[in-house]
């Protein structure tokens, strides 16, 4: 395994990425830990922490923007809605935690992982508005240096997931029923993730062991971040594909 180089004081974000159920979360609290164990000061970042990370008002108020977006029924019609309440709701959340956890974090020379950023909500909403349109709500965040992207068929991941909620089954895309409507919704939605990955270079990984893939992205990672904070990696380095 490589060991990291660069500045010390240098934070960087990486965010593991993912269709729901495809292992991102593991795998981003491993590789959190695998640059701890070098030395880094890691925040490892989820709805959960970023609200840890902060008090009082601040923290009071991002966990009532977790509330509205994440704590609703299995079954709710979220899309009764609308998109432009979930675009506007959604947005203000990733550009609170950009403006009072990520970017103080970044400034203090943190390594922050990030068990998905704003991409997967941006593959959501491109699937009815277009992907300019599914990127906007997310303009002004901060991008990451280097994105993982988990790319594990949806056949795979549906075996892994117990209750399906309405929206990882599709129901904003029409569809109805249990394993067969996640298949079908997590294929569309890999399709963007695809789209994404080609047009903003990211390491891409098929169905590994979280371990593996951990150690694939940790290794991965220490080379992109020998390069200054903010340059991506070529596209002759960025993507790879397990089989």
């Amino acid at each position: 395994m490589l060991t990291l180089e660069g500045r010390s004081g240098s934070g960087r974000l990486v965010s593991c990425e993912g269709i729901d159920a495809s292992g991102k979360s593991t795998v981003a609290r491993l590789l959190a830990d695998r640059i701890a164990a070098e030395g880094r000061q890691v925040l490892f970042l989820d709805r959960k922490s970023a609200v840890a990370s902060l008090d009082g008002y601040l923290a009071d108020h991002l966990a009532e923007l977790r509330s509205l977006i994440w704590e609703y029924p299995p079954d709710a019609i979220t899309s009764r809605l609308g998109f432009t309440h979930w675009s506007h709701l959604i947005g203000a959340w990733f550009a609170a935690v950009d403006h009072t956890v990520v970017r103080p974090g970044l400034d203090r020379g943190l390594w922050i992982v990030a068990d998905s950023w704003f991409y997967k909500f941006a593959a959501r909403f491109a699937l009815s508005q277009g992907l300019q349109e599914g990127l906007a709500p997310f303009a002004g965040v901060s991008r990451p240096d280097t994105v993982v992207w988990l790319d594990v068929p949806p056949e795979e991941c549906v075996l892994r997931r117990g209750e399906l909620r309405s929206t990882e089954r599709g129901e904003w895309q029409g569809l109805d029923g249990g394993a067969r409507a996640f298949v079908e919704y997590q294929g569309r939605v890999r399709q963007v993730y695809r789209e994404l990955a080609g047009r903003e270079a990211w390491f891409t990984m098929g169905s590994a062991t979280p371990e593996d893939a951990a150690d694939r992205a940790f290794d991965h990672v220490a080379t992109a971040m020998a390069t200054p904070a903010g340059t991506p990696a070529g596209p002759d380095t960025a993507m790879e594909e397990t089989r």
